[in-house]
């Protein structure tokens, strides 16, 4: 049985390896070099390092894009429901001679 946990604990390994490797945007061939030891723990964090780090989340920024993405969609729905107004002019010249082309009264305006 202990053989059956060992071939199964490796073979959960190169998943998970694969995984890590998905995640750093490699092709998952199970290669990837991953430490055996964990690094010591740091007691004293300076000031500013957390919020620091926070803010390059990844997740949290897609997090933060998305929620004003769906602000600026909240901004334009009711902006949609506000009463909307067109202007449009047309301007044309109508004569039967070619001398009344230049009179000012025989240009039509229209609004």
């Amino acid at each position: 049985m202990p053989k059956q946990r060992l071939a199964d604990r490796q073979v959960e390994e190169i998943k998970a390896i694969r995984q890590l490797e998905i995640l750093a945007g490699r092709y998952p061939s199970g290669t990837m070099l991953v430490a055996t030891k964990l690094s010591e723990v740091i007691n004293d964090v300076p000031a500013g390092i957390p919020m620091n780090l926070l803010e390059r989340c990844p997740d949290l920024l897609s997090a933060k894009s998305k929620l004003l993405s769906a602000a600026y969609s909240t901004q334009a729905a009711e902006k949609a429901l506000l009463p909307s107004f067109a202007l449009t002019g047309v301007s044309s010249k109508s004569s039967e001679s070619l001398s009344n082309l230049l009179r000012f009264d025989q240009v039509f305006f229209g609004i």
